[in-house]
């Protein structure tokens, strides 16, 4: 049975990456994005893998409109093994310059989104009973930038939802893995993700990651491995089944 990919906040850059090595591994790729011709260029891209693909055109801060996209990711391909939120926003003020609204505009994708994401894709992964949902955050998770207030409060809420969700979700057998990328991702640096879905193997809790991630699991479910080969400027790990 071919496995299922769906990506919520597809586009250029870290999304088509991720797209292009499960495609390239034999998995059927669900594409969700904001915009039409983000969609159809994403599709497009993985034309030459010869990979089942659906794309769709979905709002992340529309609770409906995310549960009518993965839905139809089920429906067109199967049920998703991985399921992974990239959806963001990069918003240059510093705190001091930074309104309410600007600050809410950030935290509907970094936060609302995710949070709407988390829910649908655990209601379709239940199915299964088995599944891997992925966020992927920044350094500003971690380390926030004065430049960056409003996406270092964000990916923070982001990374906090992730952590909380991996400890709610032990023992389900859906997992949940934070990707930390902390650089950027550019043709020519070395932080064009590499790795393999390979590394996934028989297990759903193998991630594929453009740098290190850790899932929630039990030790005899965690992964004797991850991706190996492509890592981000820095990278740093986070187990999702306690807090850091």
């Amino acid at each position: 049975m071919t496995k299922v990919l769906a990506i919520v906040g597809a586009g250029p850059g870290l999304g088509a990456s991720i797209a292009k090595r499960f495609a390239a591994g034999g998995w059927a790729v669900g594409l969700i994005a904001r915009r039409e011709e983000v969609v159809d260029a994403c599709v497009a891209d993985l034309e030459r893998y010869g990979v089942r693909t659906h794309g769709l055109v979905a709002d992340v801060v529309n609770a409906p409109s995310v549960d009518a996209a993965l839905d139809a990711v089920r429906d067109a391909l199967g049920v998703p093994r991985v399921v992974v939120y990239n959806a963001s926003l990069y918003q240059p003020e510093p705190a001091l310059e930074l309104t309410p609204e600007k600050l809410m505009l950030g935290l509907n994708v970094h936060m609302a989104g995710a949070l709407n994401t988390a829910q649908s894709a655990v209601r379709v992964l239940k199915v299964a009973e088995r599944g891997v949902l992925v966020f992927t955050v920044n350094r500003l998770a971690r380390e926030p930038a004065a430049g960056a207030t409003a996406l270092s409060i964000g990916k923070g809420a982001q990374l906090n939802l992730a952590l909380s969700l991996g400890q709610e979700l032990e023992g389900t057998g859906i997992h949940v893995a934070i990707v930390t990328i902390c650089g950027p991702i550019e043709q020519g640096t070395r932080s064009i993700p590499t790795a393999s879905p390979r590394s996934i193997g028989r297990s759903p809790t193998r991630i594929l990651a453009s740098c290190s991630a850790t899932t929630s699991s039990t030790p005899s479910e965690r992964p004797d491995r991850l991706a190996q080969g492509g890592v981000a400027a820095a990278s740093e790990q986070s187990g999702t089944n306690r807090p850091p």
